[in-house]
């Protein structure tokens, strides 16, 4: 005991020793400025301690001018910037920004702009006398391309606000930081910006309406400065242009891909003009435009998405090699073709594919060479016209190139599900056999160690599509069965096969459509009630607005009319206002299958116009739908079984509690 409590004294007197120095070392660090008698062993411990503040500080650390000022950046190589200077300083602002830094670390990236701006500012810059600080043009356009790549909701308000002060800076000649520097915008400056709105995001998702508009009359702005010689740093480069028609390439704004040619026509009329490489244009340029008629789904769209390829490989035979197409941009025009509505779409998406595999054949270029994804999007276009037979006839020929030795080419997954597709839109006789003998397929090419041909959930539920739609007798039974294989390969341990509610709502849906005498009507009954709690009991996710419609839909095609019909039908309903389920689908449905009488029982209403549809229903049945497509408040539209009816329900709030643990809902 005494021996240990010796040792715990000497602990304690060590610890108190360690504290007093560390303390020392502080109170030295921060007055040896000012302070000329300190002993050369304090300045020493001084510079220690300041060192390791470099380490630890999230940027510069500003103080008094009679004090030091420490940093956290190492000094910088004694480099040219873009505009010339020379900046060897130790300020972490001039340090060049990695985009994939601030993806991580944007609280750094927003806390350095404020600071920033709050420097720059006219206030502050009125009463700094003596700046203890290192502000340039690359220091700000580090920071927009910082916020250009940020991915933040703010991105793009937070870059233009950096360019606004450099602009700012620029009209008022003000002088900034310790070198005195006179900020002005440059052509990155404004490009950075555009990229900006390339990349801006909206509620998640890429482009905004508005953001093509700001990206152009930015670019016009730029030509404006630099013609008037207002800001000859401005002048519009190659990136400039394409940044433009990125913008409008992901803007939802209608004639956006309209604009995106017109630009890159006057790109293209700009260097005939002045010949000079910096308005050059290069794949990245004729892929924008390409992108843009490609996404934009209007009429013509795939035939300007093709002219504007024609025009690039043109470029390129005359002698531009920055201009050389590659596969990236077959696939496009590929795939512009593949989701028009043009009825010779598939026949021409096709053609783009045999241009390639002509141009490999004859010249051996590997950058046109075509791969998995140039033929899955032909089987696509077939697929979305129900043209099934030229879908599997596309699958045969990537199976006879890969078994060639075309290894680019080799049937994927994907592939597989795109012909299943085809044929469950099919309305050709023996479709629903032919896509369950191709799923078969699948699994014997998977067993016998093909892992890319894997069939997944989407490849059964496609097949049992296919029977819901067929007119076959017993395809309740038959959908039922597939079902069950697909759930006993998940319970022997394939993971990947673990039953969602979409498959189970696809077998709800092959009932709902059964037909047969009494006998056959009655299973399907009994096989969507088993459905019904499979899913209740299980583990897979929640009956949805869908699987509640879908199952009133099994009973009114399945029960004869009557009070049983009525019961069931009231039990179900019920449940969804429960659950927090009655959506559009399932008020279309009770509407159509239900009395007067009944339905304003059920909707607890005293008085009903017959066959309309009320809106103004309790907030808690419809909390949780997710509704695919809304229908405008009091629009006539044509319901089930010939009945016409407004919107049923108001516009539902987004409650995201119904997913949490339950990712196989969220991502139905």
């Amino acid at each position: 005991n005494v021996n240990a409590g010796y040792q715990m004294c000497m602990k304690v007197s060590l610890f108190f020793s360690i504290t007093l120095i560390w303390n020392v070392a502080f109170v030295s660090a921060y007055y040896g400025s000012t302070t000329s008698t300190s002993s050369s062993a304090s300045t020493a411990m001084t510079s220690r301690f300041t060192n390791n503040l470099d380490t630890t500080l999230s940027g510069p650390t500003f103080t008094s001018t009679s004090r030091k000022r420490t940093s956290k950046s190492t000094s910088m190589s004694n480099t040219p910037n873009e505009d010339g200077t020379n900046t060897d300083s130790d300020d972490s602002f001039t340090t060049p920004i990695k985009k994939t830094r601030w993806k991580k670390a944007n609280p750094e990236l927003r806390k350095k702009t404020e600071r920033i701006l709050r420097l720059t500012s006219p206030d502050y810059l009125a009463n700094d006398i003596n700046p203890s600080y290192s502000v340039n043009r690359q220091t700000f356009n580090n920071l927009i391309d910082g916020w250009s790549f940020s991915n933040e909701p703010d991105g793009v308000t937070m870059a233009e606000n950096l360019l606004a002060r450099m602009e700012e800076l620029h009209e008022t000649k003000a002088v900034v930081g310790i070198h005195g520097d006179v900020i002005t915008p440059d052509v990155r400056s404004y490009t950075k910006v555009i990229g900006a709105y390339a990349r801006g995001k909206v509620n998640g998702v890429t482009g905004a309406t508005g953001y093509g508009h700001k990206a152009e009359s930015l670019l016009h702005k730029m030509t404006e400065l630099h013609a008037s010689g207002v800001n000859t740093a401005a002048k519009p480069n190659l990136y400039t242009y394409t940044g433009a028609i990125e913008s409008w390439a992901s803007s939802f704004e209608e004639g956006s891909a309209h604009r995106a040619e017109e630009l890159w026509k006057d790109l293209e009329r700009k260097y005939e003009e002045e010949q000079t490489v910096d308005l050059k244009p290069n794949v990245r340029a004729y892929n924008a435009v390409i992108n843009a008629w490609a996404k934009s789904g209007e009429a013509g769209s795939a035939q300007r998405a093709e002219y504007c390829l024609l025009k690039m490989q043109e470029s390129y035979r005359n002698g531009n090699v920055d201009a050389k197409p590659h596969r990236i941009n077959f696939n496009a025009v590929i795939h512009a073709w593949a989701n028009s509505r043009e009825p010779d779409g598939p026949e021409r998406s096709e053609a783009i594919l045999a241009r390639m595999e002509e141009l490999y054949r004859t010249e051996r270029d590997e950058d046109v060479k075509p791969n998995v994804q140039s033929y899955n999007s032909v089987v696509d276009a077939y697929a979305k016209s129900g043209k099934a037979d030229a879908a599997q006839t596309v699958l045969e020929h990537m199976n006879e190139l890969h078994t060639a030795g075309n290894g680019d080419v080799k049937p994927n997954a994907r592939s597989f599900n795109s012909v299943l597709n085809a044929y469950a839109r099919s309305k050709e006789d023996g479709s629903p056999q032919k896509a369950q003998e191709l799923l078969q397929e699948m699994e014997r090419l998977y067993q016998a160690g093909n892992v890319d041909v894997q069939p997944d959930v989407h490849s059964f539920c496609t097949v049992i599509n296919a029977y819901a739609k067929s007119p076959l007798l017993g395809k309740a039974e038959t959908a039922n069965e597939i079902f069950h294989h697909m759930l006993s390969q998940y319970n022997a341990g394939n993971k990947h096969l673990k039953p969602n509610v979409i498959i189970i709502n696809s077998v709800m849906n092959a009932c709902a459509y059964s037909i047969g005498d009494e006998m056959h009507r009655s299973r399907a009954m009994k096989i969507a009630s088993e459905m019904f709690k499979e899913l209740e009991r299980s583990s897979y996710g929640s009956p949805d607005q869908v699987t509640y419609g879908t199952f009133l839909k099994v009973c009114a095609h399945q029960v004869p009319v009557g009070d049983a019909r009525d019961a069931i039908t009231e039990v179900v309903f019920k449940k969804a206002c429960k659950d927090g389920q009655v959506g559009d689908m399932v008020m279309r449905q009770l509407r159509s299958m239900t009395t007067d009488r009944l339905y304003m029982k059920l909707v607890k209403k005293k008085k009903v116009e017959s066959k309309k549809i009320y809106v103004d229903l309790p907030e808690h049945w419809y909390v949780n739908v997710r509704e695919r497509r809304r229908l405008h408040p009091q629009t006539p539209k044509k319901a089930v079984d010939g009945v016409d009816v407004v919107e049923s329900v108001k516009p539902p709030k987004r409650n995201y509690s119904f997913y949490k643990g339950n990712p196989d809902a969220k991502r139905s």
